[in-house]
């Protein structure tokens, strides 16, 4: 009985083991994809998790290479081969099999992506010589150009033998279609935002600000309280707006940050008038604890100012009316830790983790409309800072926290973001 529990247990081990892998793997490749990187990502934990599965099945059974690989190779959920180092297939799933609609045995020899997808062979060959010299991992998209339609990425793998060479590569295919389509809808969108949105709001804001100045004495109380209140929906629009682009823009790799002396203090004030009104309507108290050896820190003074000004204004919209709010600056370990404390509702893991998500199902229920695209824009931005997001709830007394902590040493800091 024991024996046969062993013989169940260790390839369902493997096979486990497999699937992680690829699931790590793809984990990267969609994070690549999001971002829409171009360069090849080392997959080396990959190899590694493959030849360690391998490497455990050999001592456990003793069986061949070829045979090592065929359980592996058929528990994968996207098409999968591997291939000698001239790069004839040894071996495929019956996923490869039903994408190319032939028999494994025909595959079997073949130059799969040379002849079945149609890549051009110094390509092909180049790309081998790449991971049989460096012993590393490649992925790269691909569009076929014989028979199948869409678009691949393409890993290769390499797996190696006792003496620490290659012995073959495993090449696994993922159709990125679907995230292609995504991509160019998300561009589309990201055009239309901007030239048929953002400039619309930028004339209607000119406008009613021209309308205001030169109409003021002759409209009533109630007339120009409207007026303004247009005028400031459509400036929170224009925010909105630019909040949304900006993070795409950050995402896409096309903001650079430009770091200088920032005295944050200083910051802070500046934001917390520029908020005067607010701050006034709910008639909050704000007091500023600097705890800070030296005020100036460096960072991008630009970007770093709005996402603190986004922080204080989500703060201030969720503190209750009345209410005092404290905003603390003090350093731990070589960082520069920024918190807004304020006596303000209950707020779920749930409604926290979304609130910093483009766009939240849930913010209306709890907050200003509109702060999401604001706050996701401010996390990308301490995010381009190597930071991270503070953002706690205590249902005991009502009492919320949202800040940041960023790296004080500018060596520490990337060129851009």
């Amino acid at each position: 009985m024991k024996k046969i529990m062993n013989k169940f247990i260790k390839p369902t081990k493997i096979i486990f083991l497999a699937i992680f892998a690829l699931s790590l793997a793809l984990c990267i490749y969609e994070d690549a994809i999001m971002r829409k990187s171009r360069c090849l990502v080392n997959t080396g934990v990959l190899a590694f998790m493959i030849n360690a599965c391998m490497q455990q099945k050999k001592k456990d059974n003793g069986l061949s290479l070829q045979n090592q690989t065929d359980d592996i190779l058929d528990s994968f959920p996207i098409g999968a081969f591997y291939t000698d180092t001239k790069g004839k297939c040894m071996n495929c799933n019956p996923i490869i099999a039903n994408l190319l609609q032939k028999d494994v045995s025909t595959l079997v020899g073949s130059n799969i992506l040379v002849e079945y997808f149609g890549e051009n062979k110094e390509v092909f060959c180049g790309n081998l010589q790449y991971v049989l010299k460096n012993k590393k991992s490649i992925n790269y998209e691909f569009k076929p150009e014989k028979g199948l339609t869409g678009f691949y990425r393409i890993y290769q793998v390499p797996f190696f033998g006792d003496s620490g060479n290659v012995k073959g590569i495993m090449v696994f295919l993922k159709n990125i279609s679907d995230e292609k389509e995504i991509i160019k809808q998300r561009n589309q969108f990201i055009a239309a935002l901007k030239h048929d949105l953002k400039t619309p709001v930028i004339a209607q804001i000119r406008s009613l600000n021209i309308l205001c100045k030169e109409t003021a004495d002759k409209m009533s109380p109630m007339q120009k309280e409207l007026l303004n209140l247009t005028l400031d929906s459509t400036k929170e629009m224009y925010d909105m707006i630019s909040s949304l682009l900006n993070s795409y823009k950050f995402e896409n790799n096309e903001i650079s940050l430009h770091y200088s002396e920032v005295n944050i203090t200083e910051m802070i004030i500046e934001c917390c008038e520029q908020l005067s009104d607010c701050i006034n309507e709910r008639k909050i108290k704000i007091l500023i604890r600097p705890n800070l050896e030296s005020k100036t820190i460096i960072a991008d003074p630009e970007f770093l100012k709005i996402a603190i000004l986004y922080l204080i204004e989500n703060s201030v919209s969720h503190a209750f009316k009345k209410s005092k709010i404290m905003i603390e600056i003090t350093e731990e370990n070589e960082e520069v830790v920024f918190k807004v404390h304020t006596d303000s509702p209950h707020l779920s893991k749930e409604q926290l983790l979304s609130m910093f998500e483009k766009s939240s199902e849930d913010a209306p229920k709890y907050g200003k409309i509109g702060l999401s695209p604001k706050l996701n824009y401010a996390y990308k931005i301490i995010k381009a800072h190597l930071g991270e997001i503070i953002a706690v709830s205590c249902p005991v007394n009502n009492k919320n926290t949202f800040g940041f902590k960023i790296p004080k040493i500018a060596d520490l800091l990337p060129l851009s973001a």
